[in-house]
């Protein structure tokens, strides 16, 4: 709080003091977590508590309960009236819904109408739009657990995607969907369509090495 009849001196020595401390960190969100690049494939298996022959069934089971099943946060969907809703709940929409108002009230009917159009238009290309994207979502979400080949009790068994459990050293062929976050520990002229999440259609060399 303001003091009038603080000194000046104490006033400044306050402020250095504040300026010394800097700005405070906020807290982290996620914990780090170990830095996966950096390890090589013996080290990574070995923070996962696994082995290059695989997790055995009662240890899947046992990290199941642990860490739960394999899912992405689920979405809030909209529905066909939330979508309309927002269409014509935005200021833009207000202005010009007041500039027809104006327009009536003065007399210019046509000037009205023509406003009318306009928001009329915008709200069914945004509706459109904005319809088309939730279903492309929606899609998305369905399409996002696809079984995976995993190695079980030394041998390879097909299970659901959601069923992976860290340490689970997944067998990737060609054209397969990656099910989850995963370090390469193995590879031969492995190459990966990241287009999702860079939006480059071009694929990506993968391989086992440390990076820096």
């Amino acid at each position: 709080m303001f003091d009038p009849g603080r000194p000046l001196g104490e006033i400044e020595r306050r402020i250095r003091e504040v300026a010394a401390r800097g700005p405070a960190k906020a807290p982290a969100v996620f914990s780090e977590g170990p830095r996966w690049h950096s390890l090589d494939a013996e080290k990574a298996l070995a923070t996962l508590g696994s082995r290059p022959t695989g997790l055995t069934w009662g240890e899947a089971r046992s990290l199941g309960r642990r860490h739960g099943r394999n899912l992405l946060t689920k979405i809030a969907r909209r529905n066909g009236f939330d979508i309309a809703l927002d269409q014509v709940t935005t200021l833009p929409v207000a202005l010009l819904a007041g500039t027809a108002v104006i327009s009536l009230l003065t007399g210019g009917v046509f000037d009205a109408a023509i406003v009318l159009a306009v928001i009329i238009v915008n709200g069914v290309i945004g509706f459109v739009s904005e319809t088309r994207t939730e279903q492309t979502i929606a899609s998305l979400e369905a399409s996002a657990l696809p079984s995976a080949r995993v190695l079980r009790h030394d041998g390879e068994e097909t299970v659901s995607a959601e069923q992976l459990v860290p340490g689970d050293i997944i067998v990737l062929h060609g054209n397969d969907a990656v099910p989850a976050d995963a370090r390469v520990i193995a590879a031969d002229r492995l190459t990966v369509n990241e287009a999702m999440l860079t939006g480059e259609s071009l694929p990506v060399v993968k391989a086992a090495n440390v990076l820096a």
